[in-house]
C-alpha cells in the first residue's frame, strides 16, 4: 500500500495506492486507487478508483471510477458513478448521475461529437489539399 498525505507529489504510484489531502502530477495504481480531498492531473487505476472530494484533468480505471463530491475533464472506466459531481466527458459502458451531477457530454453524445469533428477535419484536409495542388 502506497500512501500520500498532506503535500505535493510530482508522481504517486504502487500495487494500492491512498492520496489524501494531497496533490500530485500523476497518480497511478496497478490494482485499487483511493484519492479523499486532493487532485492530480492525470490518474489512473488497474482496477477500480474512489474519489471523495477530489478530481483531475483526466482520471481512469480498468474497471469502476466512483466520483462523490469531485470532477474530472474526463473519466473513463467501464463503470462510471458520479454523485454530486462535475465531469465534462464521462466514458465507459454503464455511466450512472446522480440528480446533483453535471455531465456535458455523456457516451452517446461524445461519439455524435467526434463524427462530426472527424468529418469536418477530414473535409479541411481535403480542401487545403486541392487548393496547394
Amino acid at each position: 500500500m502506497t500512501e500520500a498525505r498532506m503535500g505535493f507529489f510530482p508522481i504517486v504510484g504502487g500495487e494500492d495506492v491512498t492520496v489524501a489531502q494531497a496533490g500530485a502530477f500523476v497518480v497511478g495504481a496497478k490494482n485499487d486507487l483511493d484519492l479523499r480531498q486532493g487532485g492530480a492531473q492525470i490518474i489512473g487505476a488497474g482496477k477500480d478508483m474512489e474519489i471523495t472530494q477530489g478530481g483531475g484533468w483526466v482520471i481512469g480505471a480498468g474497471n469502476r471510477v466512483t466520483v462523490d463530491q469531485g470532477g474530472a475533464l474526463v473519466a473513463a472506466g467501464r463503470k462510471v458513478d458520479l454523485s454530486r459531481s462535475y465531469v465534462g466527458l464521462a466514458l465507459g459502458k454503464d455511466v450512472s448521475i446522480d440528480a446533483e451531477s453535471k455531465l456535458v457530454l455523456g457516451s452517446s453524445q461524445s461519439l455524435a461529437v467526434g463524427l462530426v469533428v472527424g468529418f469536418l477535419g477530414s473535409l479541411l484536409v481535403s480542401l487545403f489539399r486541392r487548393k496547394s495542388t
